[in-house]
């Protein structure tokens, strides 16, 4: 059976020549591979992992706002594209309600060439990504269906994306949207200007 004065000189020998160094430089090669090969295939988890280890929040995380409680929140803003056969500019005015407790965004549209549009959606409500569909009047035709797609600042302030009428439609167009937060947080959906 060893003694302590035994062990006492292995442990010795393993720090004096060179395997304590080894064995933790080692260990550090396994970990940064095995870091490597987790990021690689699963990036996101990995980055919230490793932040939250650390005590921070990833960058550009979604926060959805609220205003006095209230998870109805309103924007306006624009939208501009081209529709038909010559491209002719489409632009006007959005007018949205966005609940982020439900996830659910509804608004109209309205502008110099589309008479009236509806819109409805969903928004993330942890990443802040939102698509939906809806259809315009527009250059004397009715019901002109398209899709939306965009996401939310970090803060919900601001969104923007795209538009693109749905394939088959008796017009083609597509173009860009933004909208911002109005200070109070309400807005009448109805209301669009002419």
């Amino acid at each position: 059976m060893p003694t302590f004065g035994d062990i006492f000189e292995a442990i010795f020998d393993f720090v004096t020549k060179g395997g304590l160094k080894k064995t933790v430089i080692g260990l550090m090669v396994l970990s940064l591979v095995a870091v490597s090969g987790a990021y690689l295939v699963y990036p996101q988890t990995t980055t919230s992992v490793a932040l939250s280890a650390v005590g921070a929040t990833p960058e550009g995380q979604f926060e959805p706002p609220a205003i006095e409680g209230n998870d109805t929140v309103g924007y306006v803003g624009q939208f501009s594209g081209g529709g038909g056969p010559t491209n002719v500019p489409v632009e006007g005015e959005i007018r949205a309600e966005v609940n982020f407790g439900t996830g659910r965004v509804v608004a109209t549209a309205q502008g110099d060439s589309v008479s009236e549009g509806y819109l409805e959606g969903e928004v993330g409500t942890r990443t802040g990504e939102t698509n939906g569909t809806g259809a315009v009047n527009a250059f004397g035709l009715t019901g002109i269906e398209f899709n939306f797609e965009g996401e939310y600042s970090q803060d919900g302030s601001v969104a923007e994306g795209t538009w693109k009428t749905v394939s088959g439609s008796e017009m083609s167009g597509d173009g860009t949207w933004r909208i911002e937060r109005v200070e109070d947080g309400t807005v009448d959906i109805s209301e669009n200007s002419d």
